[in-house]
């Protein structure tokens, strides 16, 4: 019955929807996959949609491809209504959603690939990337480390791009944060790009923005092995 209720945009609809399963839960009664499914299309914020996929794993339900690409649609949701309304989200809101993708053990890469791409593409419609509150600055290592764990180097060329436009305002500390960026940045391109193409973003990136670690020498030894 939930599900059906949440097919109806109305408010009564979504309210009796609400309350039956209020009701279920007070009962210790299990909703069924549709029913939690309906509840992530009606949900009005990102905490409310983590907060039905949270109830999900306590009853160890398993969400379908449907309920992962609803939780997906409600971010953009949230989103696009802010944006309509004036409000412009700030970098650090985008690197919350990142993160909490990254703690998701539900969620699958490609609907937390599909968050950053869109993420990506609002930005580089944007006329100007300003600095809106402190932390803003923290979304291009974010991104940058999401790129790497998802091993994709588009993504992680998108993200250098955008950081090193021209109407981007918002930059990382000189010496640790842009160090961190670049060096995330560099791992992907030496597991990911010819010899020749590593050795000259390697040439371009060390010792100027990345310094030189152990760790960076050993991944550069396995690539040559």
């Amino acid at each position: 019955m939930i599900a059906g209720l949440c097919k109806y945009s109305n408010a009564e609809c979504i309210t009796r929807a609400l309350e039956l399963y209020k009701e279920m839960r007070e009962k210790d009664f299990v909703p069924t996959v549709e029913a939690y499914c309906g509840l992530l299309t009606i949900a009005k914020t990102w905490q409310e949609a983590m907060f039905y996929l949270k109830d999900m794993a306590q009853k160890y339900i398993k969400p379908n491809i449907r309920q992962l690409r609803d939780q997906f649609n409600t971010v953009v949701k949230i989103l696009n209504e802010a944006a309509a309304v004036g409000c412009k989200p700030s970098l650090r809101t985008y690197s919350l959603v990142m993160k909490s993708c990254l703690k998701q053990r539900n969620m699958s890469k490609s609907v937390s690939l599909a968050h950053l791409v869109h993420i990506l593409a609002k930005l580089e419609q944007s006329e100007t990337i300003e600095m809106l509150e402190k932390g803003d600055e923290e979304f291009f290592i974010s991104a940058m480390d999401f790129a790497c764990k998802m091993k994709n180097i588009a993504i992680a060329e998108r993200i250098l791009n955008l950081y090193r436009a021209p109407n981007n305002c918002v930059r990382l500390p000189a010496f640790l944060g842009e160090a961190e960026f670049y060096g995330l940045y560099l791992r992907i391109v030496i597991n990911q790009l010819s010899l020749q193409e590593v050795e000259k973003h390697y040439m371009s990136l060390v010792p100027r923005a990345v310094p030189l670690s152990n760790n960076l020498a050993m991944i550069m030894l396995r690539r040559l092995q």
